[in-house]
């Protein structure tokens, strides 16, 4: 296990919805892929999923304005200093992150502050663009027929059914990726 870059004491492995991160048992510090944060942080917006229990949005500001580390802190993977940056552009938390290995520090609290305002950022976009959702339906109802049987249809009207789903396809996750309740900054 890596030691915690604030505290220099080994990390403990936690395992929370299916997402793997290292603790420092001193501090209660968080070291996490940025990936695995990110997988976090929706899951946090998804009704169908456990969410984690969070504390008042005071008490977390508090918690970080207590731990918050200022000093530059080296990753404990690489070794390399980490910069100081935001995970998501609308959200004023402040996370240490890696370039080489794309893994992040969050101090106590931070992971629960930013969970709270992404859940807060989420809820105020309110439900998704009528056309994104229409296009979400579009694609569960392809994905609820059978396959194009191979066989009973020319190659040009083949050719039109993969060109319409691949359409679909590629339009409903430029709309995701371009809305701002699903972009994530790397600054």
């Amino acid at each position: 296990m890596p030691l915690c870059p604030v505290c220099h004491v080994a990390m403990v492995q936690v395992e929370e919805a299916e997402v793997v991160a290292a603790s420092c048992p001193n501090c209660r510090g968080t070291w996490i892929s940025g990936k695995a944060l990110e997988r976090r942080t929706r899951l946090e917006t998804t009704p169908s999923q456990p969410h984690m229990a969070l504390p008042p949005l005071a008490d977390l500001a508090d918690e970080v304005s207590h731990s918050n580390s200022t000093g530059v802190l080296s990753c404990p993977d690489c070794r390399r200093d980490m910069i100081k940056g935001r995970f998501h552009p609308q959200i004023p938390v402040q996370i240490d992150r890696c370039d080489a290995c794309g893994h992040i520090w969050l101090d106590a609290g931070e992971q629960g502050l930013l969970l709270r305002l992404y859940q807060e950022l989420v809820a105020s976009q309110g439900t998704p663009i009528p056309a994104q959702q229409e296009k979400l339906d579009r694609l569960r109802q392809m994905q609820n027929q059978s396959p194009i049987p191979s066989s009973g249809y020319t190659s040009s009207e083949g050719l039109d059914i993969a060109v319409n789903i691949g359409t679909t396809v590629l339009s409903v996750l430029i709309d995701i990726l371009l809305s701002p309740r699903h972009r994530y900054g790397r600054w």
